[in-house]
């Protein structure tokens, strides 16, 4: 997924349409909790205007998470939006008051940026629902599914001499 600046100079307005994928697996293979993805659809549009690039798109696909409190399987669709602009000239970068990037090179590789933006909008913590309730950690009954009669109340140890003293 390159883009040559010389290339979309030629094209004189006419937007270059960008079709590819992007390995999820490869992005997210340290994380844990991601059980398996499909291969992230991405789908952008490059034009060029006064020596700028503009690139707007979106990535999109599935990701299989395992909820962070119950384990159970999370499927999220992602849909990313890709809004950037690329400038190969120093003085508009200097100009200009939005988020630029500037190349020094002719050509550049777009997918560097692709897989920030992706990655950005990836949940860091993954829940089957907001009010998940979890596991319990005596027995490991799934709290959403049924209720377990475990005595999971926790006595800080410091304090656990002044208990006897109100048992009494």
């Amino acid at each position: 997924m390159k883009i040559n600046f010389s290339e979309m100079a030629a094209r004189r307005g006419v937007p270059l349409k960008i079709s590819a994928r992007l390995d999820a697996d490869r992005l997210l293979g340290d994380r844990r909790d991601v059980l398996r993805t499909t291969p992230m659809q991405v789908e952008l549009e490059a034009s060029m205007a006064s020596g700028i690039v503009m690139v707007d798109g979106h990535i999109s696909g599935d990701i299989v998470f395992s909820c962070a409190r119950c384990l159970d399987e999370v499927k999220r669709h992602m849909d990313v939006p890709f809004h950037e602009a690329f400038s190969h000239d120093e003085k508009l970068d200097d100009e200009s008051d939005d988020d630029m990037f500037h190349i020094s090179q002719d050509e550049f590789d777009l997918e560097p940026y692709l897989e920030a933006a992706f990655l950005l909008h990836v949940p860091f913590v993954a829940l089957c629902r907001e009010d998940c309730k979890g596991l319990c950690p005596v027995c490991g009954t799934n709290r959403n599914e049924e209720v377990c009669s475990c005595n999971t109340e926790r006595i800080d140890p410091r304090l656990a001499d002044l208990q006897k003293f109100f048992e009494r």
